[in-house]
């Protein structure tokens, strides 16, 4: 049933791509609403962090499609992701040279615009990320920058070594990693891809929007000050077991990532956990 679902969605995904141009927001809603489609290149041995995408993130005066953070024991990354129409075309038609197209080369300088600024403003974005780079410990790890362009569709490439080779030549010029819209279909058939949970920037907080999949540790360090919740993911949170009133209280979830440490036996053993787990946490809590 699963897989026949899937499916479905992709057959649903392809005939977006199909449609009339100037569909990016459209795109963009669908992979919200279906976050298995979201491609998440260049993850580190960690995966991707806080199992969460960041929509809409600003870089400066601009905005990102998505954005997302990935670490290992030594480093971050943050990869920011523009989406342009699946109809755009990456190369001119010409017998004399592989060149980019007009639409082509608008993509990759607004991604050059986000890297300039990075270069000029890193602690301005760093800053602006800063409740997410967590266990707080790490932060003083180096971040670096990517960039993933997901644009047109892989007819275009796929027959041809010289366009193939021009493409790999952004990511090892300009960390730039081009996919097209097939690479994403691909990538589903193939059994890869999956779900995660959807934040955004609002003002000085950060929002989880849509929880299709938990977050991880999130509530385990970030509290209101720096989060709200919409309501539909409240909701689901609640119903997951996360004891969202005590957040709310200003207590982090740090048992389970669902309970606070106070009392956290209690919540344990109203779960169904194992009594051995619920006996450790008395007595944790005996000893505090």
């Amino acid at each position: 049933m699963a897989a026949e679902t899937e499916e479905i969605l992709i057959k649903e995904f392809e005939k977006l791509l199909a449609g009339p141009r100037r569909k990016e927001n459209a795109i963009q809603a669908f992979l919200e609403n279906h976050t298995k489609f979201i491609p998440t290149p260049g993850l580190l041995n960690h995966g991707l962090h806080l199992n969460s995408v960041i929509s809409k993130l600003p870089i400066g005066a601009r905005i990102t499609d998505f954005a997302y953070l990935t670490k290992s024991s030594d480093e971050w990354k943050l990869v920011l992701v523009e989406l342009e129409d699946a109809n755009k075309k990456l190369f001119v038609q010409s017998s004399k040279h592989v060149g980019f197209t007009a639409e082509m080369n608008d993509a990759i300088a607004q991604i050059d615009v986000w890297r300039d600024f990075w270069k000029d403003n890193r602690k301005t974005v760093i800053d602006s990320i800063e409740p997410l780079l967590v266990p707080p410990a790490m932060r003083r790890n180096t971040i670096s920058l990517e960039c993933v362009l997901i644009i047109g569709r892989s007819a275009e490439k796929d027959s041809n070594a010289a366009r193939r080779q021009r493409v790999a030549a952004l990511r090892s010029d300009k960390q730039i990693h081009v996919m097209t819209y097939d690479s994403i279909l691909r990538y589903l058939r193939n059994g890869f891809g999956d779900t995660c949970a959807v934040i955004s920037k609002t003002g000085n907080k950060f929002r989880l929007r849509s929880v299709e999949r938990l977050p991880s540790h999130l509530f385990s360090y970030l509290l209101p000050e720096h989060l709200e919740i919409a309501s539909d993911a409240e909701a689901k949170l609640r119903a997951e077991g996360l004891d969202m009133d005590a957040w709310q209280a200003n207590q982090l979830l740090t048992v389970n990532e669902k309970w606070p440490e106070h009392d956290a036996w209690k919540k344990a053993k109203d779960a169904g956990a194992h009594p051995a787990v619920v006996r450790i946490l008395k007595s944790v809590k005996r000893h505090q």
